[in-house]
């Protein structure tokens, strides 16, 4: 395998900050996820050097890539969850700190998405990147030489820093649900009830990733590491990072500028232009929020209604067989979702089939005042709008 240290002198980030790496010193062995694992020897110095370069994100990135290169994504995740746990007693961290904490956390983000960014511009050949970390119930196993400098890609990145954000909600967080029959007999279901309680822990750091590789252009690059079929193999830890990139810290998700008038509990009839924006576009989502949606109508010159399902859990009344995309039968973005989304759940015995947080649907009526709406109970979990200037008008 090639050396990765001529890369980081083309960088140009100076000696200090690549002369430092995350590491400790039994990298080979597995490393088991658990509440209350142990810290390794160098678990305090490999902390204070994600402290000390947290504000210079770009150097902090180079640490984080050559780290994982010479096998230390070890250290990498341990280093990540220890930042990420307020204080060695594991509980709740004072909320005057919040702030804090969340601009340590999209730090760290931002030089993820650094690192991503650098592994990018390697371009390495096929078959030359290390097998990922894999987030499981076990955690970070290998059988890699840690004295050989292996080649790892954006995702291999993201996994090493994704291993410590799960491994410190196991910490933190775990212990403050519970999943009873009834709501949790499926996978998914389990996993929801995680995101509804844990995602806070995770939601300022994801968002820096996908912040950081926006202004990159590279936002495809975290939609690779959170594909739907990688988060198909490992949905309650992969599955449950996807979801909490949807994470609301207050109610903005759900709001839109007066602009749109939104109504907060419908779902507007039309015609569909576009059935979701997110599942046809590659790469992390491009509509979070219902201002999202709103601006996506306002960029279609075919839309004049925008529908955008707000809820955590999803929104009733999708029908999973004839709307997920099915390569079989094409994609028409009116008819279906597209390939690059998880689509609606599938229904069980005992739940019917939801549409996921942020589908964002365009449509197109005529109308006078306001749109009509749906009568039926699932139509309350939406966010509608229409756009007044987009309302066909009679010449007289």
């Amino acid at each position: 395998m090639l050396k990765t240290t001529a890369f980081f002198v083309l960088l140009g980030l100076g000696q200090q900050a690549t002369a430092d790496l995350f590491n400790f010193s039994n990298a080979a062995a597995v490393w088991s996820l658990g509440a209350e694992k142990p810290p390794s020897a160098q678990a305090c110095s490999n902390l204070q050097l994600l402290l000390q370069y947290q504000n210079t994100t770009d150097q902090l990135g180079a640490i984080l890539l050559k780290s994982i290169g010479q096998n230390q994504s070890y250290a990498v995740a341990e280093a990540v969850r220890f930042a990420l746990i307020p204080n060695s007693n594991f509980s709740a961290p004072d909320p005057s700190l919040m702030p804090a904490y969340q601009t340590l956390a999209s730090n760290i983000g931002a030089a993820t998405a650094y690192a991503m960014h650098y592994a990018r511009q390697q371009d390495y050949p096929a078959g030359t990147s290390p097998a990922p970390p894999y987030v499981g119930s076990t955690i970070l196993q290998t059988a890699h030489d840690p004295s050989v400098a292996v080649q790892p890609n954006a995702s291999d990145v993201f996994n090493a820093v994704a291993v410590g954000a799960v491994a410190a909600v196991v910490s933190r967080c775990d212990g403050n649900w519970r999943c009873h029959t009834m709501d949790c007999n499926t996978p998914l279901m389990v996993m929801d009830k995680r995101a509804e309680t844990c995602c806070g822990v995770v939601a300022p750091l994801l968002r820096g990733i996908k912040r950081q590789l926006s202004l990159f252009g590279e936002t495809y690059l975290l939609g690779d590491a959170l594909s739907p079929a990688a988060t198909a193999q490992d949905v309650y830890n992969l599955g449950f990072l996807d979801r909490c990139l949807w994470y609301p810290d207050d109610m903005s998700i759900r709001d839109a500028p007066a602009a749109c008038k939104a109504n907060k509990s419908a779902n507007y009839m039309g015609k569909v232009v576009q059935l979701d924006i997110n599942s046809q576009t590659p790469g992390a989502p491009v509509v979070a929020t219902a201002a999202d949606c709103c601006a996506a109508c306002v960029a279609n010159p075919q839309c004049n209604i925008w529908v955008f399902c707000g809820s955590q859990y999803g929104c009733g009344g999708c029908d999973y067989k004839t709307i997920n995309y099915d390569a079989t039968l094409g994609n028409d973005p009116s008819k279906r979702f597209g390939p690059y989304g998880p689509g609606c759940t599938q229904s069980t015995a005992t739940l019917p089939s939801f549409f996921p947080i942020g589908t964002c649907t365009l449509k197109y009526a005529s109308f006078t005042d306001k749109p009509p709406a749906y009568d039926n109970p699932a139509a309350g979990d939406f966010i509608s709008g229409h756009l007044v200037q987009h309302i066909p008008r009679c010449n007289n």
